[in-house]
This record gives C-alpha cells, structure tokens and sequence, in this order.
C-alpha cells in the first residue's frame, strides 16, 4: 500500500490534534476498490495517554497482538459494507487482557478503499436499528425494500484474542449485537 495515498482524520496540518471521540462502536462505510489492497489504521488514547493501534487490512494472513497494536486481517465483499468495530474488545485483545478508558485519537485510510462514513456510538446497531443518518440514501433507494440489507453487507469486526486467526471474511448476519459479557 503506497504510503502517499492516504486520507488521515484530523490532519497533521490541522489545529485540531485529536478527534477525541468515545463511542463504544466505531462504524465504518466502506467499499474496496475492485478488490485491491487496504488498510485502516484507527489510532486510540488510552490510560495514562499511551497510544494503541488497530489495523484493519486485506493484507494480513493472521492477527498480530504486541502491548500497542493488534492486526487484523479483514476481506471485505466487492459492495458497500459497514463494518461495526467493538473498540473495547480491540484495546482488550492487544493490551493483554488490560481495560483501559480510550478515546479515538485519529483515523487513517489507505489506499484503494471509498470511504462514505464513520461514525462512533455507544450504541450497537444492526440494519434494523440504525438511524436513517447512517443508512442515508441506500435505505430509500427503493421504495419496496424494507430493509438497509439489501444495500449493505453488515459486517461484525470481532478482533480475535490473541493466537487466534480471524475468520475469512465479515459476517453477513444481521442480528442483535452481543452482550457487552461477551468480551
């Protein structure tokens, strides 16, 4: 992935340093590009304001954990997808085993990927319950259709613990969100 063709939220050049978002959920809209190489890079502060990376890409075979970052593989459909990221499993999964109060410091997008969204909640949607704000126009691009997942593949980004692989691909399921238990 060329390190020149990247979009970077806030940039570097802005007075704003940190995006500070806190929600829970980090929802991503987003389409490969004719199924080319990707890489999102979701930047945190956490406790005692150490930095932790997520990376989400196509170009990894299995998950990577070190104490400040974890890399997941992630193959998206050739269609627009949202993906739903549970942050606090990530920061739990790569900080070995360690909660940690987090904020969303920065987000980076790299390479042969459209971006429509992101959006942060503390609230955990599925094609039924998300608000008209996130499914916008693919949701009234039919008047017969009574759900978004026609438009949409809506994938769960569950980042494995670590020394196990990811699945293949995003799971299609649209169904309730797990419990916060279950992390």
């Amino acid at each position: 992935v060329s390190s020149n063709n990247f979009i970077q939220l806030p940039s570097s050049k802005a007075d704003m340093k940190t995006l500070d978002l806190t929600g829970e959920y980090i929802y991503l809209q987003v389409k490969p590009l004719d199924m080319n190489f990707f890489t999102i890079h979701l930047d945190f502060i956490v406790s005692g304001g150490n930095r932790f990376r997520v990376t989400l890409s196509n170009l990894f075979t299995e998950v990577k954990t070190t104490y400040h970052s974890v890399q997941c593989p992630y193959h998206l459909p050739n269609r627009w997808t949202i993906v739903r990221l549970h942050a606090p499993s990530a920061l739990f999964a790569g900080a070995q085993g360690q909660q940690h109060a987090f904020a969303l410091k920065s987000l980076q997008l790299c390479s042969s990927l459209y971006v429509r969204n992101v959006f942060t909640s503390d609230r955990c949607y599925t094609s039924e319950s998300a608000p008209r704000d996130m499914i916008g126009e693919f949701a009234s691009a039919s008047a017969s259709s009574s759900s978004a997942a026609r438009f949409y593949d809506w994938a769960w980004m569950d980042v494995p613990h670590a020394g196990t692989t990811a699945e293949a691909g995003p799971s299609h399921e649209v169904g309730a969100c797990p419990a916060a238990a279950d992390f």
